[in-house]
C-alpha cells in the first residue's frame, strides 16, 4: 500500500494508516446514506429546509443504524447462546441447533 501525505515525517506510519482507514470507513457510511437515503439530493430550495430535511435523514440513519446493532446481536438460539459477529461455525450450530428434526 502507498500512501500519500503531506504530514509530517515525525508521524508514525502505523499513525496514518490508522488515521486513512477511518476516513474510509466514514466515506464509505455516507457513499450507502447517499445511495439508501438519497441525502445527496435535496428537494427543497431554502436554506433552512434543506437543512431542516438533511439533519431529519441523518437521524433517521443513526436510528436505523442503532436499531440494525440491536437486531444483529440478537440470538435466534435464545438467550443463552452467544455468537461472536462473523462466527460461520458458531452460525452453522446454531442453524443446525433450531432447526426442526424429521424422523
Amino acid at each position: 500500500m502507498v500512501l500519500l501525505t503531506s504530514l509530517p515525517s515525525e508521524i508514525p506510519a502505523a499513525e496514518i494508516c490508522a488515521v486513512y482507514r477511518l476516513r474510509w470507513q466514514i466515506k464509505l457510511a455516507f457513499k450507502r446514506m447517499k445511495s439508501l437515503l438519497h441525502i445527496d439530493r435535496l428537494f427543497t430550495r431554502t436554506e433552512a429546509g434543506s437543512l431542516s430535511w438533511l439533519y431529519a435523514h441523518l437521524i433517521l440513519a443513526l436510528l436505523t443504524e442503532d436499531i440494525g446493532q440491536e437486531f444483529l446481536e440478537a440470538s435466534p438460539c435464545g438467550a443463552g447462546y452467544r455468537r461472536p459477529p462473523l462466527a460461520v461455525a458458531d452460525f452453522q450450530a446454531c442453524a443446525q441447533h433450531t432447526r426442526p428434526r424429521t424422523g
